[in-house]
């Protein structure tokens, strides 16, 4: 388990990847097309989308669902 946090503009994570150490990302150095994006394209054009799954989908709603939660309560939220 880990954390994704994103505060007076900047964001950070942990997770045991980073050996649940904290990371600020600095500066974004690529843009990142959205879930949305592919899912759309993915329809117009009628090709799958081989980018984002089902489970991704999931993990997804499940990070906005806490983010919703939290920014609501004003506490965390476990994800």
């Amino acid at each position: 388990m880990g954390y994704l946090r994103i505060s007076e503009g900047k964001l950070s994570y942990s997770c045991p990847e980073t050996e649940n150490k904290k990371v600020t990302v600095k500066e974004f150095t690529t843009s990142c097309p959205q879930a949305l994006d592919y899912w759309i394209d993915s329809i117009v054009n009628d090709t799958p989308n081989e980018k984002f799954d089902i489970d991704d989908a999931v993990s997804l709603t499940e990070i906005m669902s806490a983010a919703y939660k939290s920014a609501s309560s004003g506490k965390k939220a476990r994800v």
